[in-house]
């Protein structure tokens, strides 16, 4: 099998191993993170009616501009002001494939201090 598929595969069954264990609701939704080459995502999602509730990126006009870690805690920020405009103060937090370090301990961690619970 080619590298590149099999490497494919496996983060699929990573990200479903971990998503197995959540279910977001419309009170608590499940709050997913995606980082590609360029941008970071934040979606609050509903899984019991299959909506986004909330979608923030960094690939927004507000947070074009910005760069490193501050372009995160920028993201972080803009994600949880939006949360509470809906009402939501806990959530489930899912990784997805990516390891709990580096930018998306971050995101977790900014999520806290701005006072959602996860």
């Amino acid at each position: 099998m080619n590298k590149n598929k099999q490497t494919v595969i496996m983060k699929k069954r990573r990200a479903q191993r971990t998503r197995a264990l959540l279910l977001g609701t419309a009170q608590r939704p499940r709050i997913s993170v995606h980082k590609s080459n360029t941008h970071l995502y934040i979606q609050y999602i509903d899984d019991i009616s299959q909506k986004t509730i909330i979608g923030v990126s960094t690939a927004m006009k507000d947070l074009r501009t910005t760069q490193g870690k501050d372009r995160v805690t920028r993201l972080v920020e803009t994600a949880s002001q939006k949360a509470k405009e809906k009402g939501i103060t806990t959530a489930l937090f899912d990784r997805g494939s990516y390891r709990f370090h580096g930018t998306v301990k971050t995101i977790a961690e900014g999520l806290r201090k701005s006072g959602i619970r996860i």
